[in-house]
């Protein structure tokens, strides 16, 4: 969740305040807010918070795009594995435009950040957390398939599976983000909180409410820390079963288990970076939430958060198996090639003729 977004509780209430504020040298004494501020922080910090966030989310975004063009281009969608990481680099992708959104109403008032925008505040949490929670279940997914194919050899590849597991996919992250905008007391749960617009969990006066703390652990934390649990386990058991299989196995069994360890290898790297992203990022927050927030935390954040998206194309891009696959498909594309083709199709025609 966007560390600039909500950094301060706290809305204009004039549109002429924002208009004097953000001009050098204003009067802060005359500002009127509506609510309480919660933190206070430096231009500096704020530059250095917002163009960490905004930089690396540009970059990321920038990344996905190039690897979806890629694997169009190449056609690198024809094996589950390819299509599996296609899912991740398209959520990535908007993992990196939730971010991006968040920052873009962010301005630096008199000690404070500020969010000028309500409405695309409330869009921007509603599209983080339902992109957040498509990352965990397709790391789910992911982690599903590389138990069952390295412990029991078995691809469960079938088009009907892989478009009923995709629906999951996108559907069960429908309600866990339709939630927080049923409030009936303030309209919406979505909103300004400690420093990202997400589930509130202060009330306008920057004390923390009921559902405020109640509803992020529900939606959101606790289902992360099961996912991070099984998902962990899972992978564990993959490891060290392809790895005593590859060592102590001998003849036909152990070439099965480096078959299934070819394919598991292109993905086994996205739900290890993954625990690890998604842990410190959980162990930050609730330091936050149990001890006094500092900027060090903040800044840690503003790196952890965006790095995911722009993680995964790197890994799909980068990895051996994923290159070896794409310079094949390349080679089909070679200008070289091409022409060796044309040229057997037009013999065949001569002959054809003669």
């Amino acid at each position: 969740h966007s560390i600039l977004a909500n950094y301060s509780v706290f809305q204009l209430k004039r549109s002429e305040d924002l208009h004097m504020a953000s001009m050098d040298g204003a009067n802060c004494s005359e500002l009127n807010f509506t609510n309480k501020t919660c933190f206070k922080i430096s231009r500096n910090e704020f530059t250095s918070l917002f163009w960490t966030e905004v930089g690396i989310s540009i970059l990321a975004a920038t990344v996905c795009l190039f690897s979806i063009l890629m694997i169009i281009l190449f056609k690198a969608y024809k094996k589950l594995v390819h299509r599996l990481s296609l899912y991740l680099i398209i959520n990535a992708l908007a993992i990196s435009i939730s971010t991006i959104l968040q920052c873009i109403p962010t301005k630096y008032l008199c000690g404070y950040v500020v969010v000028t925008n309500e409405q695309l505040c409330e869009a921007s949490g509603f599209l983080a957390q339902y992109s957040l929670w498509m990352s965990q279940l397709f790391m789910s997914w992911i982690a599903l398939y590389l138990f069952v194919l390295g412990v029991f050899h078995h691809k469960y590849s079938s088009r009907n599976c892989e478009i009923g597991l995709l629906i999951v996919c996108l559907v069960v992250p429908l309600p866990f983000s339709i939630v927080p905008f049923i409030d009936f007391q303030n309209g919406t749960m979505y909103g300004l909180v400690f420093s990202w617009c997400w589930i509130k969990y202060t009330d306008i006066n920057c004390h923390k409410n009921k559902e405020g703390v109640i509803e992020p652990f529900v939606l959101s934390h606790g289902p992360r820390l099961i996912v991070l649990t099984l998902n962990f386990l899972a992978i564990l058991v993959v490891i060290v079963v392809l790895y005593r299989g590859t060592r102590k196995r001998s003849g036909r069994l152990q070439n099965q288990y480096k078959e299934a360890m070819k394919e598991v290898m292109p993905l086994l790297l996205y739900p290890i970076v993954y625990n690890i992203q998604a842990s410190v990022a959980l162990i930050s927050t609730f330091y936050a939430l149990a001890n006094k927030t500092t900027f060090p935390l903040w800044q840690i954040q503003a790196t952890v958060y965006p790095v995911l998206p722009l993680v995964i194309p790197l890994v799909f891009i980068l990895h051996p198996h994923t290159l070896k696959d794409l310079k094949k498909t390349a080679k089909k594309w070679h200008p070289q090639s091409l022409r060796s083709r044309t040229h057997f199709v037009v013999s065949r025609e001569d002959i054809g003729d003669t």
